[in-house]
């Protein structure tokens, strides 16, 4: 059987320094791309909250008019008719 001989503990300490300050460098550069990550992402959040909002508006705007276009028509529709016929009485009766 033979063994192997097992590392000198400062060299498997030094060891595990060196994996824990590499491990320490990865985790805030993964802080940092994460927090740039979530300032992009409320900016973008913003952005599309807004043109929701305004398509909204415009929505409004637009069956607003419809629906009082259609009110105008629906009203002067029967009384336009009805001045037409009067007019095409009146030329006849010329």
């Amino acid at each position: 059987m033979t063994q192997t001989p097992s590392p000198e503990p400062s060299d498997r300490l030094d060891r595990i320094e060196r994996n824990l300050e590499v491990l320490t460098g990865q985790v805030s550069q993964l802080t940092q791309d994460v927090d740039k990550l979530r300032t992009d992402l409320a900016a973008e959040s913003k952005k599309w909250d807004d043109r929701f909002f305004q398509l909204s508006r415009d929505t409004l705007n637009f069956s607003r008019n419809v629906i009082v276009t259609a009110g105008i028509v629906a009203v002067l529709v029967p009384a336009l008719r009805e001045a037409i016929v009067a007019l095409v009485e009146t030329f006849k009766s010329q």
